[in-house]
Formats: C-alpha cells, structure tokens, sequence
C-alpha cells in the first residue's frame, strides 16, 4: 500500500469560530517583493535530516497446490520486469498458473506461479474497470482470461489480466459487495443454462470491500464463501470460525479462485469439482511457498495479504523517543493478539517510586476517550429506558430545575443525539491559552479570558447552567466541546434516579451495563490511583522534572475514566463479540459518532477512532497526555496511550502503522532498494521540476548520514554526495542529503511532466525507479507542535518570529498572525520562475514566479499573494498578507498553483479575535 504522509497529521481542525477579525491598516512595505529571507531553520532541517523510517510487515499468501513437475516461481518490484520474467519462462516452455500483487512503498509486487505449457498468452495492466472489461470482451474469440488481479498503486485501482489462448464462454461479475455477489453467484449457478464462479478478487474501498468475479459456462452448482483468516490462532477457534478449517470441511470440492478481502481481513473463495491430490496452504512466506514448489507441486490459485503491521516497531521508532512512558494493545476479531509498551509511567526523579515501567495494565487518566465509553454506555440507555430515544430532546424539566440560569431558547430544541455527536450549534467556548476551544475537561478548569471566562466552577450543575445559558454562535453543525458529555452525564443520573447522586448514578449504570459484561473490574474506574502510584504526565522522554499528577474528575462522562490499554480493548473486543450491543446498533454507533468517534477513510476502508488529550503549565513546562481508541478495517481494534504529549497526536500515529504497512526487508531484492520518491514537503507522490525530491529505501549507503553543508563549494551546489548520484532525463540532480534510507535531492527544472526513470547510483549500486512528473507539485514545509501540522511561515520583519501561539516552538521566538499581517511562508514544487532559476548553484537572488497562478487561503478566505517564487535552490516563497475576518486558533492554510492545490491539514496559527 502506498506510503502516504508520513509524518502529516490527520484529521483537520473543528469548524472555525464565527468571530470576525479587527484588520489592522497597513501599506505594503516598499521593500516585501525584493527582500527574500534565508529560509528559516525549520524549513532547512526537513532537508537535511532523516524522516522516521518505515515499518514492515510480512506477505503471506494463500491457494491450492496440486502435483506438477518442478517449476519456477517468478517475483518482481516493477511491471516491466515482471514482464520480462514472463517471457523469460515462456521461452523455456513454461506459462502462469496463477499470479497476484500487492502494494507497498509506493511500489507494486508481482509474485507468480508456472507450470509447463505452450501457446499464445496476453499479460496486460489497465487502469479502471471499464477499460478490463473491455481487454476480456475485445480478445474473448482468441484468449480466455485464465487469472486476474485488482490493486492500488498510487492512490487509483489497477487491473491486471493474464489471457492464455484458447476460447471459454466466460463472463465478469460485478462489482459488488458479499452480499450482492452471493445473490449474483446463486442466480447463475441455478439458471437454466449455469455458470460457475472460478475466479474472484477483492478490493477496498471508502465504503467497504467490492468483490470482482469471473463466470465460466458449465454446469453444477459449487461453493462459494468467504471467513476470517485469523492469522495464527486458528487452533483457538471453532472450525465455523475460521477459512482454513471450512476448506478442510469442505472435502469433497476444490478451491478454484481464492483472494483477500481486506478490509476486514476475511479470505473469499469459490469451488469447483474435487481434484486429486489438491492440497491447501496458508500464512505461507513467498520463500517458504517457493521451496515448497520446487517438491512437485504448483498453485493453482493463490492470494497475498499482509501480516499484522509492524505495531511494536513502528511505536518504538515513531512514538518512544517523543514520550516519557505508552503501551498499545491490539485485537484481531474481537481477540486481543498483541500488547506493549515502553517507557516510564513515573520519571526516573519521582521522590516516590520512580523509573516504574509503562505497561499494558498501567493505568491513566483517559481524557476524551471517556465519551466513547459513555457512548457505548447511552447507546444501551437508550436501547433500555423506555421513551428514550437519540430524538429526544435533551432539556427535561427535571434537568432544568437543577439550573441556576435560565437556559437559552435554542437548548431547548437540541436532542441526546446532537449533544452526542456535537453538532447542537450551541455555544462555543473561547480557545484557552493551547489554543483549544473544546470548554472546561472538568469543573475545576478554566478557559478563555476575562472578561469572558469559563470556570472553575464549584460544580457540574454550574459548568451546564453557564454553558447553557450563552447565546448561540451558529446554527445546528458540528462543534466538539467537553460540556456536552457532562450533560449527557447528569441526563442520564436525572432519569436513573429522581435525587442523583453525581456522578454516582452515572458511573453505577456504566459499571454494571457496560464495564462488567465486557470483563472490565479494575481496569477502568473512575477513582485514579493514589498521587504516590498513579501514572503522571510530562512534557517528554526528556523531562527531569516532577511529573503532574491528575486527581478524581467530576465530569466522568467527558473526561474522567481512568484505565489501561488491557481495560480499553477488552471493551473493543465486548464491541466485536456483539456482547454489549447488536451489530446493527454498533454499527450506527460509529456512523453516528455517537462517543463523539471520527470516521477516517483510508486505502483499506474506514477507520474509526476517539482521541484524548489533556495538558496542563507547570513551572512553564507543558505537561500532557494521549489516549486513544481505534476500530480499523481488517477486523482490527488498537487501544494506545502515552503519558506525554507527542508532536503527532496519538491517533495519527495509530493510524498509519496500520496504513503505511511495508514488505518485510526479508523479501526486497538485495542491494540498494527504493521504495518511494516523494515531495520533500508533504510527502505525497507530487513532484515537480525545480522541487525538493526525497527518496526512500534501505541500503543505499553504508557510511554515516551527511548533508550537504560542507560539499558546496565556490557557490556550486552537490551533485554527488557519499557516492550517490542521482540523474533524471539526462539532467544531474542536486544532493542535500544522504544517509542509508533516504537521499533528499532537486528535481533539475529541465525535466518534463510525465512518467520516466529516475538513474541512482551509489557505492552499493544502482537503480532506476520510476518517478511521474508534473508540471507543479506546490506543498508547504511543515514541522509539529501539540499534535498539530503548521507550516513553516514567518514575519515580514527584520528578526525572525513564526506564525503561532508563544512558547509553541522550542528555542523560537512566535506569536500568532492577526489581519493585515504580512507573512512570508516557505514551501516547494511551485513550477517555473521569470526569468528561470540556474540548477546547481546557490542563488544570489530572488527568482519570482507568476502570482497570477498563485492563490492562498487562510480558514477558507482568500489572501492577497504579493510574491511568490525561488529564494534558495529548491525553496520556495510565498509572501501575503492575512486576509480580515479569519477566526483565532489553529486555522487551515492552503495554496494552489494553476489550480493545483496543496495538502490538507496543514494549518496557521491566528490571534484570538476580541
């Protein structure tokens, strides 16, 4: 699959606020177009540094082998050799028996099987459905299709067809979804005149898994399912369980077209008539399948699936050295398969118990991920309560006797379900001093600033009479904050109970109905471990100072659960097993984001997930933590905490060591190896001439990491750096940086749009990858703080200050944008400049291009682009000025080239609006 942003946040910002900004007057300084700075340090180091490395997984593959003589096994990382292979054995007599692909590092594998045979054959790649029906129907009087595969590569499905000549009454199927296809595969194996299915193939999609069949003229009618594949823990199952133990049930018929289903990891095969001596493999390694081969038997169908991603690596290189202490723990089908953790729960200065390791059972304060616990919790309320409903409005008589405010008119119209998913349009609470608008975690937070300040207040009835009490800021849509879940949490203790014990009744009701009949007693409470024990948060892996202890919350429903990763996935398992609510019920659950969950589509389908993170100033050291939850595709739960802050949030680090699963390096071919070759600046397969490249691999050195510093001489740039090279298009390329998986070079501006070679050498060897061009590829540098992405931008002004909260940035000078500011932002693949910029060497001026072609947004309004163009090789420029009217806080920030846009989620710090 393909490796995609690999160190971009995720999810986007909630909605903006609807304040408007006061502008400030300003002239355009005389000086803005001619006065390009240096690029900023931030930008530069994502040059000449490392990018954390990529995981691995293993391929498994899965068929049918039947006795054959001796034959060879074919695997390849390009197409174009993978062809060549195919000719290669088909001089030497031999013709496929079956092949399949699978997508990693932005390159596709072909591994394949063959057996003796002679005749014509057709082996193609198109690239949409349409256009592979249209090779099967256009070649059916010559070829029949003898085995097919669909995949993605570089973010679009691929299709590949393998013809053998000889003619079959064949037809393709689809695409549908199981359900559809059972009913498809039942018409046409019972019609008058049957087919039967002998091929099928899975794909992912946003909206779950589609299926692709072939259909072959014959009669009888054979199987066709599909199971869990439940990697190593068959043994634990019962047989109904689990695809290998049905192929053993299902004795008297043989597998003809097996595939991976991947998003949630289940097998689907069909059958045809029983074939002497059939044999069925699973969880195999290509190695192990090739030498297995080579004993006198051949597949005939197979698949390939990934093992479970590389968890513990991938949090170790990725998540350990940001965090004082984390652990994970990870399920498969409702089973729990692995846990970990590293770190420390208490610092190595703690007066009391220190160095005490991070473990699967340490417990913490779970922040957010309290409300998908007390969204399963009013899930079963309402599934209970009679007249109880997510149509029910919220503001009973009951609930408002117990105001000291009278509640605001618009309260009154807004349901258990609104405040769930929070989209109520109530009251927005002002950002506080991390820039966060989400209202008060518990009673004794504040937020804002006088004179509009929220809390502490001396109860959860005050915190909910305020809130309540506040005017609108919009209508009905969606705005995350904490006091929702308190109200949830007092609604449901008023209906329990006539004279509620807060948060007693609460908490009574969710231990009984959800933690103890998902196996949970101690792993999750509302009471913390006492100050001397409990787990405490810092500021990171390198904090020597005491850490922040977190005491009981009131606002249990919004933020106060206390557990460990083992108490959270055993809950996700509960949610698996259908053990607290029907599938159908859980399923519109996550939909409805009913425990405020976030839907995240990805390659493999959508994942759903709840974060939470609390911080708090001590000694002017920001001490936090992040939790979260994730139910992914495949059939996979992960639950992970950390007791610091990292500089990605948590969920996002999640996230993509599910998604940005690689071959194990086991399975590359020896020597130097690519695996992408992506923008310096997103890292997005978006390259453009003249822009910042950055390829990745393994082995491509084997002395130390250097950058380019001191190999420029008399104002030439590198074009070889610790013996690479890198030439594209006849041009050399400039080379930044160097180190074992990762060289960092410029596009020379000479290279035209379109899809060529890359030649790398280094003292190892060569390679030519292939790299698509286009004519611009624009992406901001960016860097984290607090789990969000910003982009490098500055100041138009003589000392350097960047655009964000003060203190947001170690060692920097920032202070929030406001309008009428003029910015300088830094990025690269904007395209060409007038006149053109000279390659290889450092620029001694600015290098404007069209700004005509340029547009930038802040928070959705348009800023005025006053320069735009190349002010150090490779780097690009961007001077505007802050449109008025855009909302405080962390605000997306976009730019597009010739209406090519840049990458989402990159966001710009504004002042607050007063």
């Amino acid at each position: 699959m393909e490796r995609r942003k690999f160190l971009r946040a995720g999810i986007a910002a909630a909605a903006a606020l609807a304040a408007r900004s006061k502008s400030r007057a300003a002239e355009v300084p005389e000086d803005l177009t001619r006065r390009p700075r240096r690029p900023p340090v931030l930008a530069l180091h994502q040059l000449t540094t490392a990018t954390q490395s990529f995981p691995s997984v293993t391929p498994l593959f899965a068929g049918i082998l039947l006795p054959s003589a001796a034959s060879p096994t074919i695997m390849s990382d390009s197409w174009s050799d993978f062809q060549a292979q195919v000719q290669t054995q088909a001089n030497a007599g031999y013709r496929l028996s079956c092949f399949v692909t699978i997508q990693n590092f932005n390159r596709t594998f072909y591994y394949a099987a063959c057996q003796p045979g002679t005749g014509a054959w057709q082996l193609m790649q198109v690239q949409d459905g349409n256009s592979f029906a249209n090779v099967v129907a256009n070649y059916q009087n010559q070829y029949y299709l003898a085995d097919f595969n669909i995949a993605f590569e570089n973010e679009q499905l691929m299709y590949y067809a393998y013809l053998l000549e000889g003619t079959r009454n064949q037809s393709l199927q689809g695409p549908y979804n199981y359900s559809n296809l059972r009913s498809e595969w039942n018409t046409l194996s019972t019609a008058a005149s049957p087919s039967q299915m002998v091929r099928v193939q899975a794909y992912p999609t946003s909206n779950g898994a589609m299926y692709l069949a072939l259909f072959e003229a014959g009669p009888g009618s054979y199987p066709f399912h599909q199971w869990p594949v439940f990697l190593g823990t068959t043994t634990n199952l019962s047989t109904s369980q689990s695809f290998e133990s049905q192929v053993q049930s299902l004795s008297s018929n043989t597998l003809t077209g097996i595939c991976y289903e991947p998003v949630d990891g289940y097998l689907a095969g069909c059958w045809g008539q029983l074939q002497n001596g059939a044999q069925y493999f699973q969880d195999l390694t290509w190695a192990a399948l090739s030498a297995l081969v080579q004993t006198g038997r051949v597949p005939v169908t197979l698949t390939v699936y990934p093992d479970a991603p590389d968890w513990d690596d991938y949090f170790e290189a990725n998540l350990a050295p940001q965090v004082m202490g984390y652990a994970y723990a990870v399920a498969k089908n409702g089973q729990t398969i692995l846990t970990g953790g590293g770190g420390l729960a208490r610092g190595p200065n703690e007066a009391s118990n220190p160095n005490q390791p991070f473990t699967p059972d340490t417990r913490i304060n779970l922040a957010s991920v309290s409300k998908a616990i007390t969204g399963v919790g009013l899930e079963i309320f309402v599934g209970q309560v009679p007249e109880q409903s997510f149509q029910t409005p919220f503001l009973t008589t009951a609930l408002t006797s117990r105001l000291s405010q009278t509640p605001t008119s618009a309260a009154s119209q807004v349901t258990l379900g609104q405040l769930a998913s929070m989209t109520t349009g109530l009251f927005e609470y002002p950002p506080d001093g991390t820039g966060s608008a989400e209202g008060p975690p518990d009673i004794n937070f504040s937020v804002g600033s006088p004179p509009q300040k929220f809390g502490p207040y001396p109860t959860i009835w005050a915190d909910i009479s305020d809130y309540l009490a506040q005017t609108p800021n919009n209508p009905p849509s969606y705005d995350y904050n904490n006091t929702n879940y308190a109200i949830l949490q007092v609604y449901m203790e008023l209906v329990l109970s006539a004279n509620p014990s807060d948060p007693q009744d609460y908490l009574n009701y969710l231990t009984t109905n959800v933690l103890l009949p998902a196996g949970i007693t101690s792993a999750i409470t509302a009471a913390p471990d006492s100050q001397e024990m409990a787990t405490l948060s810092y500021s990171g892996a390198a904090d020597t100072g005491p850490g922040y202890y977190r005491e009981a919350f009131t606002m249990v429903g919004a933020s106060g659960w206390v557990g460990s990763v083992q108490g959270l996935i055993a809950l996700m398992n509960a949610l698996r097993a259908t053990v607290l609510l029907s599938a159908d019920t859980i399923g519109s659950m996550f939909v409805d984001a009913i425990g405020a969950w976030v839907s995240q589509a990805n390659p493999f389908g959508t994942a759903y997930f709840k974060e939470g993170s609390l911080t708090t100033t001590v000694n002017g050291e920001t001490k936090g933590l992040n939790t979260a939850v994730l139910r992914l595709p495949e059939g996979y739960d992960l639950a992970i905490v950390a007791n610091s802050a990292p500089a990605q949030h948590i969920s996002d680090i999640a996230l993509n060591a599910f998604i940005a699963r690689g071959l194990s390096t086991t399975n590359l071919p020896s020597g130097p190896v690519v695996m992408a070759t992506v923008s310096s600046a997103s890292y997005l397969p978006n390259v453009a001439p003249g822009g910042f490249v950055s390829i990745f691999g393994s082995g491509l050195i084997a002395t130390p990491a250097e950058d380019w510093t001191n190999a420029i001489t008399g104002g030439n740039l590198p074009t070889e750096l610790g013996g690479v090279t890198v030439r594209i298009n006849g041009a050399w390329a400039s080379i930044a940086y160097v180190s074992a998986t990762q060289i960092n070079c410029i596009l020379p501006s000479s290279v035209p749009a379109g899809t060529m070679n890359v030649e790398i050498a280094t003292p190892l060897g060569g390679m030519s990858p292939e790299v698509t061009v286009a004519a611009v590829a624009p992406a901001f540098f960016t860097y984290q703080a607090s789990g969000t992405e910003y982009a490098v931008a500055v100041f138009n002004q003589t000392s350097l200050v960047y655009v964000n909260a003060p203190g947001a940035i170690p060692g920097e000078t920032s202070r929030p944008a406001m309008a009428g500011d003029y910015l300088q932002i830094f990025g690269t693949g904007m395209g060409p400049t007038s006149p053109g910029a000279p390659d290889g060497v450092v620029l001694t001026m600015a290098y404007p291009a069209n700004i005509q072609n340029f547009a930038v947004t802040i928070g959705g309004l348009s800023a005025p682009v006053i320069f735009g163009g190349l002010v150090y090789a490779g780097v690009y420029q961007v001077d505007i000025q802050v449109p008025a009217g855009v909302a405080g806080g962390a605000q997306p920030i976009l730019l597009s080239v010739n209406g090519v846009a840049s990458a989402t989620g990159v966001m710009i710090t504004m002042q607050a609006q007063g």
